[in-house]
C-alpha cells in the first residue's frame, strides 16, 4: 500500500525545484505561510513570496494581475482549495 504524501510537501518542493531551474514563480499567500507549509520556499526565496494579510477576497485579483508578468502564478487559501474555481465538497 502507497504511504499518502501531503499535497503541500509536493507543492513546495515542486515550486522550489522549478524556481531554482529558472521559472520566475511569484507565491501568495493570505496570513498561512505556517499553515500552507511554505516556510521552507519563503526561506530559500523570500523575495518570491506575497502574504498579503488578511485580504484573501483580493488575493485572487492580485495573483491575476501577477499572472501576467510572471511564468506561474500561485494562490493558496487556508481552507484547503487552490483558487482553480473548483469548489470541494465539506
Amino acid at each position: 500500500m502507497r504511504e499518502l504524501a501531503d499535497l503541500r510537501d509536493g507543492v513546495v518542493n515542486a515550486i522550489s525545484r522549478l524556481t531554482k531551474e529558472g521559472q520566475d514563480i511569484i507565491v501568495m499567500v493570505a496570513d498561512s505561510t505556517s499553515t500552507s507549509k511554505i516556510g521552507p520556499y519563503l526561506d530559500s526565496y523570500p523575495d518570491c513570496v506575497i502574504n498579503v494579510g488578511i485580504a484573501e477576497q483580493n488575493m485572487v485579483g492580485m495573483a491575476a494581475g501577477l499572472s501576467r508578468s510572471v511564468d506561474i502564478s500561485c494562490s493558496r487559501r487556508t481552507q484547503r482549495r487552490f483558487s482553480s474555481g473548483a469548489r470541494t465538497s465539506r
